[in-house]
């Protein structure tokens, strides 16, 4: 149902709003509202946040930690449309909750999921909650998303990110992605920080062989 309200609120939202608020499963009831408040953000941005809090007030009540943070993830999506600093401290409140979690495997996964959102927004903040994740795979995916996050003109960050990569597949992708960033970007690589003189993605390759 929720993919249907979420489908439905870029035509009709106010439509799309009154299924949602039906919806009974409260996870898909906050991912509904969420995905309505999302819509509305470039023509009603004061509506749009109106329905956040109020899918906020929804998710904030869920016991379950898993449920919670499933909840809280799309309402941190559509927040950083808005305002990043609100956003930031959501995903505060997932990370929270993660650590809740008892089982290793799946508190693992639940914070690679929360690196990947914070990522773009926070890329170092997300850098220093992947040193929590103790599944090594999930580890590497956490520090993929962390990699493609960070800004290209701190090339030299990124590669160290990438290189600390475990998973040998996972470390060829991200600096395969940072070797293309940086060709992307050739005109300006000269003055790119913590690195001295010319840096040519070539040399990154080596690290693939």
């Amino acid at each position: 149902m929720r993919i249907v309200v979420e489908a439905m609120a870029k035509v009709e939202p106010d439509h799309a709003l009154r299924i949602a608020r039906t919806i009974e499963d409260p996870v898909h009831r906050v991912w509904a509202l969420s995905g309505v408040a999302r819509e509305m953000v470039s023509t009603n941005p004061k509506r749009s946040r109106q329905l956040l809090l109020e899918a906020m007030k929804v998710a904030l009540k869920l016991k379950n930690a898993d449920k919670r943070d499933l909840a809280l993830r799309p309402i941190a999506l559509a927040v950083g449309n808005l305002d990043k600093r609100y956003a930031i401290r959501i995903h505060k409140q997932r990370i929270q909750t993660a650590r809740s979690i008892g089982n290793s495997e799946e508190r693992s996964r639940t914070m690679k999921f929360i690196v990947s959102d914070l990522a773009p927004i926070d890329p170092h903040m997300a850098y220093t909650l992947t040193e929590e994740i103790t599944e090594p795979d999930e580890r590497s995916l956490a520090l993929l998303y962390v990699a493609e996050a960070m800004a290209v003109r701190n090339v030299k960050q990124v590669i160290n990110v990438a290189r600390s990569i475990a998973n040998d597949a996972i470390r060829a992708v991200a600096l395969a992605r940072v070797a293309g960033r940086i060709r992307a970007h050739r005109g300006s690589v000269d003055n790119l920080s913590g690195c001295k003189g010319k840096v040519q993605s070539r040399w990154i390759f080596l690290d693939l062989c």
